[in-house]
Order: structure tokens, then C-alpha cells, then sequence
């Protein structure tokens, strides 16, 4: 890969040469801003997707995470369970407030 980019820098050097500097540092500087505003955007996105899922208590995301596989794994056995993640939310949700009752303000 190494060896390819370098070709290439060689092969286009003298097309490169005749572009004004002001105008290449334009384009770096924009280069440059574009993808910095990039993965700021797309940070900020899974930070947002991340809270949103997991919030403040993992324990919901990976129950019903699970629930999802199980009722997967159950449908591929040939088993009609619906109710299986819905009951699950249920269950999962009223032990973590449970749980929350008992925790110090």
C-alpha cells in the first residue's frame, strides 16, 4: 500500500506543482474541517444512541437484549412466543424500579 501511494504521489506531482499554494491550503484546511466535523457529529450521535438504549440502568438494556435473543432462538425452534418480550420489559422494569425505591436520593 505503502508502495502505491507513493507511486502515486510521484505520478502527480508535476499536475500538483502548478495548483497555487493559497488554494491547495484551502482545500487541506477544508479537507481538514469537513471530516473533524465528521466524527464530532458522529460522536455525538452514538453518545445520543448509547443513553438513549442503556440509560441509566444497564441492567434494562441487557435484559431485554436477551429477551430479544431468547424469543429468537425460540421462533427458530418453531415456538410461537410474542408475549415473551413484552413480559420481559414488564418484569425487567418493575425490578429496576424496585431496586430505585430502595436507593438513597
Amino acid at each position: 500500500f505503502l508502495a502505491s501511494a507513493g507511486a502515486l504521489g510521484l505520478a502527480i506531482q508535476p499536475a500538483v506543482g502548478r495548483i497555487p499554494r493559497s488554494v491547495l491550503q484551502l482545500v487541506v484546511g477544508l479537507l481538514l474541517t469537513t471530516f473533524g466535523t465528521f466524527w464530532a457529529v458522529d460522536a455525538a450521535f452514538g453518545r445520543f444512541w448509547y443513553r438513549f438504549i442503556v440509560g441509566d440502568d444497564w441492567v434494562i438494556a441487557a435484559a431485554v437484549a436477551l429477551s430479544l435473543v431468547a424469543d429468537y432462538a425460540l421462533l427458530r425452534a418453531g415456538y410461537r412466543v410474542w408475549w415473551l418480550v413484552p413480559v420481559a420489559v414488564i418484569a425487567v422494569m418493575t425490578f429496576s424500579l424496585w431496586r430505585a425505591r430502595d436507593k438513597p436520593a
